[in-house]
C-alpha cells in the first residue's frame, strides 16, 4: 500500500535541543491569556514540532507534547482534544499501536461532546471516529469498525466540508482493498484522490495524499492484471513527487521530509517492480527491488516494506535459480526479521525459505519450514475470516436502518411531548375564548357608548376644519391687505428718502443744526422702507414662478450691490464662486442672499472677513456665508427663523433688526425645496448654509 507516514529526524540530540529551544519560545510566548486565535497558533505550533520528531520514540513524544501542552494557560478542551488527535495519529501510523491509538480516540470523543454545533469541533470528533473505526480494523472488529465508519461520515457531512470527506473515502477504499474488491477501490481511491488535488490547506499532507493515492491505484490496477494501466500510475507517482518535492526540501523540517519523500519513492518502486515481475520484465525488476531495499533499510525509513521487497527478490533469485543469490538475500532479511518482526514480512520469508530448500534438494528442511509456513498461514487466514464474511455495503445499510430506527424512537417521544404540549395550549385556548366571550358582552355597551362619544368628536373636528379654514382664509385677506399697504406706502416713503438724500448733498448752504434732524429723517425713512420690504416678501407661496437662474452670477451681482455697505464698517467679502445653474425666482432668491449677506454685514466686527463660497454636492449646490460676527445665542436656535420678537438684536454698529429677515429667507428656501440652516459659536462667528438642487444640466458634470 501507499506510505501516508512522517518520519523523525535521525539525531536525537539535535531534536532535543531544538525541542527545548521551541519549548522556551511557547512558554515565554504565553505570560498573558490569549485569545483562542492565539491558541489555535501555540497548539499548531507544537504539533508542527513534534510532527518533526517523531523518530525520536514514544516516550520522548508524550513527554515532550505534554510538557509542551502544560505551558499554555486557560486551555480549552478543544485544545486538549487536537492533543489526543495528534497522539492518536501518531500511535496508529507510526508505532502500530492500535489499542493506544483507541484509547486516545476515546479522550477526544470525552472532550468533544457529539452535541456541539462548531464547524471545527464536529471535524475534530468526526475524526476520532474515523481513528476508532482504524484501530477496530487493525484489531479485526470489522463489524465495529464499519459502524465508526459510518457515524464519522454522518458528523462529516454536518460540516459540508467537501475538503474533509478524503478522511472517510480512503478508509473505505482500504475495506474494498482488503476484501480483495479492487474495482471498487480504484473507484473510492479516485475520489480521494480529486478531493486531494482540489484542497488546497496543509500543501505538504496534500503533497502525501496525492502520491499515496496514485500508489494505491497502481495497487488495484496490477491486482486486476490491468498491468499497463498499474504501470502508468506507478510512474504518474513517481513524476508527481520529482516535480514538487524540491519546494518541501527547502522547509525548516528539510531532514524529515527527505526521510519521507525517499521512503515514498521506495515503496512506489518496490510495487512497481512487482508488477514488472508479472510483465515478465525481470531484469528491471531486479534493478528497482535493489534500489528500494536500499532505500527503505536506512534508519527512519520503511524497514517493514524493505523486508517485503527483499523476500520479493529473494523469490526472484530463486526463479532464475540463483541460488547462493537467493540464500544471502534470505539470511540478511532473517538479520532483519529477528531485530524487526513483521508479520507479513515473516510470512513471505517462511513461503520462500520452503521453497529454497525445495529447490535445493533439502526435503527434511522444506518439509519443517513448509509447516511453520502453513501454520502462520491458517492463522492469518483466521483472523482474516471475519472480514471476508462482511458485505460492506449491507452493514452500512443495517446500521444506517438501526439509526434510522433511534431517530424515529425519539422523534416518537418527541412527538408525544408535542402532542401534550399541544393539549395544554388547546384548553388553555378554550379558556380565554370564553374569557373572551364575557367580555364581549360587557364590552358590547362600552361600544355603544364609544359609538355617541365618537359622533361627538368627529362633529367637533368638523366645526373645527370650518373655523380653521375661515382662520386660513381670513390671514389671507390680510396678508393681501399688508401687502396692499405696504406696496402703497412704499413709494411716498421712498420718495421721503430720496428728498432727504438729495437735501443733505445738494445743498451745503444748509447749517449743522438743521442738517442733523435731515440725518434722523433718512435714517428713520431707510427703516422704514426695510420693514415695508420685509412685508411685502412674508407668506411666500410654494408654487412661486421659477426660471433657470445663473446662481453664480446672482451671488455676485448681490455682493457688488453690498460692498458699499460693507466699506463703511471697513469688512472684506470674499467670493469663491463656481459655475452653476437653478431653477429658481430670479428675484426672490436673490432676497435670500441679499438677507443673509446683509445680517453677515450687520453683526460682524470693522474689520472682519464675509467669506461666500459654492460647493457642488452631487445633484445640488450648497452656498455658505460664513462671518466672524457676535454669534448667535444657543438659546435662540429654536426661534432665529420664527417672526418671534425675542431674536430682535442691534448690530455692532448699532444696526436695527426687525426679526422679519431669516423667517422670509427660510420661506423662499422652502418654496425652492430647499434646506437652509447654520453653525455659530458666540465671539467667534456665524456660517449659514443653503443647499439648493441644481439643473440636470449641472447634475450631469
Amino acid at each position: 500500500m501507499g506510505i501516508f507516514t512522517k518520519y523523525g529526524l535521525n539525531s536525537a540530540y539535535r531534536n532535543y535541543a531544538g525541542a527545548l529551544t521551541w519549548l522556551f519560545v511557547i512558554a515565554c510566548s504565553t505570560q498573558s491569556p490569549p485569545d483562542q486565535k492565539e491558541h489555535a497558533a501555540q497548539v499548531q505550533r507544537i504539533v508542527t514540532i513534534a510532527d518533526s520528531l517523531r523518530g525520536n520514540g514514544p516516550a520522548w513524544i508524550d513527554h515532550f507534547i505534554d510538557s509542551a501542552f502544560r505551558s499554555i494557560p486557560h486551555i480549552s478542551t478543544f485544545d486538549i482534544a487536537k492533543k489526543y488527535h495528534f497522539l492518536a495519529n501518531y500511535y496508529y501510523d507510526q508505532q502500530r499501536d492500535a489499542a493506544k491509538s483507541g484509547a486516545y480516540a476515546d479522550s477526544m470523543l470525552l472532550a468533544i461532546t457529539d452535541s456541539t454545533q462548531l464547524p471545527e469541533h464536529i471535524k475534530l470528533y468526526a475524526s476520532a471516529l474515523l481513528i476508532k473505526g482504524d484501530a477496530a480494523k487493525s484489531e479485526s472488529r470489522y463489524n465495529d469498525a464499519i459502524s465508526y465508519f459510518y457515524r464519522g461520515r454522518l458528523f462529516m457531512r454536518m460540516t459540508k466540508d467537501t475538503c474533509s470527506f478524503y478522511e472517510y473515502d480512503s478508509r473505505l477504499s482500504t475495506l474494498y482493498y482488503d476484501l480483495g474488491r479492487y474495482k471498487e477501490a480504484v473507484r473510492y481511491y479516485k475520489k480521494t484522490l480529486d478531493v486531494s488535488l482540489h484542497c488546497p490547506e496543509n500543501l505538504f499532507a496534500r503533497f502525501a495524499q496525492v502520491q499515496a493515492q496514485l500508489d494505491n491505484i497502481a495497487l488495484c490496477y496490477s491486482n486486476m492484471k490491468q498491468y499497463d494501466s498499474a504501470l502508468y500510475y506507478y510512474d504518474s507517482a513517481l513524476h508527481y513527487i520529482d516535480k514538487y518535492k524540491q519546494q518541501y526540501l527547502n522547509s525548516a523540517d528539510r531532514t524529515s521530509r527527505q526521510a519521507f519523500i525517499e521512503t515514498a519513492i521506495g515503496v512506489i518502486i518496490s510495487n512497481k517492480g512487482q508488477t514488472l515481475l508479472e510483465t515478465g520484465d525481470s531484469s528491471t525488476t531486479e534493478q528497482v527491488f535493489r534500489e528500494s531495499i536500499r532505500i527503505n533499510a536506512q534508519q527512519g525509513h520503511d524497514l517493514a516494506d524493505a523486508q517485503n521487497t527483499m523476500s520479493s527478490l529473494a523469490s526472484l533469485l530463486l526463479g532464475q535459480h540463483r541460488y547462493k543469490e537467493a540464500g544471502e538475500q534470505l539470511q540478511q532479511l532473517r538479520q532483519s526479521l529477528d531485530q524487526s518482526p513483521s508479520t507479513a514480512a515473516e510470512y513471505d520469508y517462511r513461503k520462500v525459505k520452503w521453497k529454497y530448500y525445495e529447490a535445493l534438494g533439502q526435503p527434511e528442511l522444506a518439509y519443517a519450514t513448509l509447516k511453520s509456513f502453513l501454520r502462520l498461514k491458517d492463522s492469518l487466514n483466521k483472523a482474516s475470516e471475519p472480514l471476508h464474511s462482511i458485505n460492506i455495503q449491507d452493514e452500512f445499510t443495517n446500521i444506517s436502518q438501526h439509526y434510522e430506527l433511534a431517530l424515529l424512537k425519539k422523534q416518537s417521544g418527541l412527538k408525544t411531548v408535542y402532542l401534550s404540549i399541544a393539549f395544554v395550549v388547546f384548553v388553555m385556548t378554550l379558556l380565554i375564548i370564553l374569557l373572551i366571550l364575557k367580555n364581549v358582552r360587557k364590552s358590547r355597551q362600552y361600544v355603544q357608548e364609544l359609538g355617541k362619544l365618537n359622533a361627538f368628536v368627529t362633529e367637533q373636528n368638523n366645526h373645527l376644519k370650518k373655523s380653521l379654514s375661515a382662520l386660513k382664509q381670513s390671514q389671507q385677506e390680510n396678508s393681501r391687505m399688508m401687502r396692499v399697504v405696504a406696496h402703497d406706502l412704499r413709494n411716498p416713503v421712498g420718495g421721503m428718502v430720496a428728498m432727504t438724500e438729495y437735501l443733505e448733498e445738494q445743498h451745503p448752504l444748509i447749517n449743522k443744526d438743521s442738517k442733523e434732524p435731515l440725518q434722523l429723517m433718512e435714517a428713520a425713512g431707510g427703516r422704514a422702507l426695510n420693514l415695508i420690504n420685509e412685508l411685502l416678501h412674508l407668506n411666500i407661496p410654494a408654487d412661486t414662478l421659477k426660471e433657470p437662474v445663473e446662481l453664480d452670477t446672482t451671488l455676485k451681482y448681490c455682493v457688488d450691490i453690498l460692498r458699499p455697505k460693507s466699506k463703511e464698517k471697513e469688512l472684506q467679502l470674499e467670493l469663491h464662486l463656481i459655475p452653476v445653474t437653478v431653477m429658481a425666482n430670479r428675484e426672490k432668491l436673490w432676497r435670500v442672499f441679499s438677507n443673509l449677506i446683509t445680517n453677515a454685514i450687520k453683526f460682524s466686527p470693522s474689520g472682519s472677513t464675509i467669506t461666500i463660497s459654492m460647493q457642488k454636492e452631487g445633484a445640488a449646490v450648497l452656498v455658505s456665508v460664513k462671518d466672524q460676527g457676535i454669534g448667535i445665542p444657543e438659546s435662540f436656535r429654536d426661534k432665529i427663523f420664527s417672526f418671534s420678537p425675542e431674536v430682535k438684536r442691534t448690530g455692532s454698529s448699532g444696526e436695527v433688526s426687525f426679526g422679519l429677515g431669516l423667517s422670509i429667507t427660510k420661506q423662499i428656501v422652502e418654496a425652492h425645496k430647499g434646506d437652509i440652516w447654520y453653525e455659530s459659536e458666540e465671539g467667534v462667528g456665524t456660517v449659514f448654509y443653503v443647499r439648493l438642487k441644481v439643473t440636470e444640466e449641472n447634475a450631469q458634470v
